[in-house]
């Protein structure tokens, strides 16, 4: 396991070098990264939507292996996309971009993110507006 610190975002990071050269494009949260917020809290994603624990309670390495919500990204499939990237050609290696948005936006972890560009440039190019929602859920709940 490889532990980077970035407090301003994993985009400029060591890591996120790593992924692109790998060609890594589906979001990482919670299969390569995870995040541990100053207050302890451990999460697979920088949004505070998520929850897997805190240090302070467990070790790093149990969360990884055992919160459900690593579960929950790990399980993500692409081939399950719901509204305009359901159909997207781009699908597979895109994977729709943040799930997190996803859900802050539709309120379903396999919702559009519609603030990603693949899935705005389709909307707009099918003259549709955005869809948001105020719910806020994972698969299962």
């Amino acid at each position: 396991m490889k532990i980077y610190s970035n407090p301003l975002g994993y985009l400029n990071s060591p890591l996120y070098e790593e992924m692109r050269n790998k060609q890594i494009r589906q979001c990482s949260c919670g299969r390569h990264l995870l995040f541990i917020k100053p207050n302890g809290a451990l999460s697979p994603c920088d949004f505070d939507l998520f929850s897997a624990g805190n240090v302070r309670e467990l070790k790093i390495e149990e969360a990884w292996s055992n919160a459900p919500v690593f579960h929950t990204f790990r399980k993500f499939d692409p081939r399950d996309l719901k509204g305009i990237c359901a159909t997207c050609e781009m699908k597979e290696p895109c994977g729709g971009g943040c799930r997190a948005l996803a859900v802050i936006h539709c309120g379903d972890f396999y919702g559009e993110n519609p603030i990603y560009p693949l899935v705005s440039a389709a909307r707009e190019k099918l003259g549709q507006g955005t869809v948001i929602s105020d719910k806020h859920a994972l698969p299962g709940d």
